[in-house]
């Protein structure tokens, strides 16, 4: 190999490094150490959160998350932030997990400052894991439709079905616009698998269905998380329309 080469490979090489060790910092929040504050958040559950998921304050991205680890007594998890300088957390600031999107799985970090004094470095902050269970709701609604489609059901079920699936398409394009009305089309879908339920469980459809009684209880356990949902979308509707502003 001439010299010329060499050199090429040996700039290349370096090159390489360099975009491996700063993609590395840039992810896990290191490019803002020397200029960034940092701060420690205590969960009981981290809910996927991990390190390079971003920190929101006021809808905006000002850090990262750079560690997460089992305290020493394996009864928390610390979450290790690193922040923009221009930063100022206060003591009783808030910290929230939650959804990048509704039915998204990436997590962020949302921080809620407050008006207290400026935080020291003894100030120790605890969050709340506010991640909502849409994910674990539609996975199950999912899978009631599948059996729905796959099975050998009358013309009665048949109906009810393509009725549940226009709530869900309803209420699918109610998650698009942050100022809807969610918990009406939860409301409907709710009415609706109850009609399912009552239906699979009158004693002539049992007989004739062998695996309605298994459907049957897999409507009502996911009917229950639709109304615990529902209910608290109406006791905290905030929570579900703020996400959208990432």
């Amino acid at each position: 190999m001439n010299k010329s080469k060499r050199i090429i490979v040996i700039i290349f090489s370096i090159f390489a490094v360099l975009v491996i060790v700063f993609g590395y910092l840039y992810l896990s929040g290191g490019y803002q150490r020397i200029y960034g504050n940092k701060a420690d958040v205590y969960f009981y559950d981290v809910s996927g959160l991990k390190a390079g998921s971003p920190v929101y304050i006021r809808g905006m991205e000002k850090g990262k998350v750079s560690k997460v680890e089992i305290t020493e007594d394996g009864k928390m998890v610390r979450v290790r932030i690193t922040l923009d300088k221009d930063v100022k957390l206060t003591e009783d600031t808030k910290f929230l997990i939650r959804s990048s999107s509704y039915l998204g799985a990436d997590r962020v970090l949302v921080a809620i400052t407050g008006t207290g004094p400026l935080m020291s470095k003894t100030t120790k902050f605890y969050g709340t894991n506010d991640v909502t269970d849409l994910e674990s709701v539609f996975s199950k609604l999912n899978s009631i439709v599948t059996k729905l489609e796959s099975g050998e059901f009358d013309n009665q079920i048949k109906s009810i079905k393509n009725d549940l699936l226009g709530r869900l398409d309803t209420l699918a394009k109610g998650f698009q616009s942050p100022m809807s009305d969610i918990a009406k089309p939860f409301d409907a879908l709710v009415k609706t698998l109850d009609t399912l339920g009552e239906y699979l469980k009158s004693e002539g459809t049992v007989k004739k269905l062998v695996t309605s009684e298994d459907l049957y209880n897999e409507i009502r356990e996911t009917n229950n998380s639709l109304r615990a949902l529902l209910d608290d979308i109406k006791a905290n509707p905030k929570k579900y329309f703020t996400v959208k502003i990432f």
